[in-house]
Formats: C-alpha cells, sequence, structure tokens
C-alpha cells in the first residue's frame, strides 16, 4: 500500500467540487480563489470586471454566495 502524497485537505476539496477560497498561515494576507472541478483544482484569477447587464438569461448560480 503505498501513501498518498496529496494532503488531505486537498484531497478534500477534489473530492467535493465547489469553489473555495484559501489562504496559506505563512501569508495570512493572500486569498487565493480556486475552483476544484472533475478532480481537478483550477486557480481563478481576479483581474477583469463584468458588467451585470452582460450576463444571458440561461445563467445559473450553482454554489454561492461563500462569504
Amino acid at each position: 500500500m503505498s501513501a498518498s502524497i496529496i494532503h488531505p485537505k486537498v484531497q478534500r476539496m477534489l473530492d467535493h467540487p465547489g469553489i473555495y477560497i484559501c489562504g496559506d498561515t505563512a501569508a495570512p494576507n493572500v486569498c487565493i480563489i480556486i475552483a476544484s472541478m472533475n478532480k481537478k483544482l483550477i486557480v481563478m484569477q481576479i483581474d477583469k470586471e463584468l458588467d451585470p447587464e452582460r450576463f444571458y438569461d440561461t445563467f445559473v448560480i450553482k454554489h454561492g454566495p461563500l462569504l
């Protein structure tokens, strides 16, 4: 039996899809937004403002608000 090298908290994100706001105890002012989907972790960048009037009628909110 081999030991997993994936941190248990990271494995929890992989097992439960959604949006996560993460940080680092070594840098408490840093927040990282991570999307967990299909057993993959995707870093979400906040670099562009979205115009609320540009969303289609088919838009749905699947998770949130998280804060």
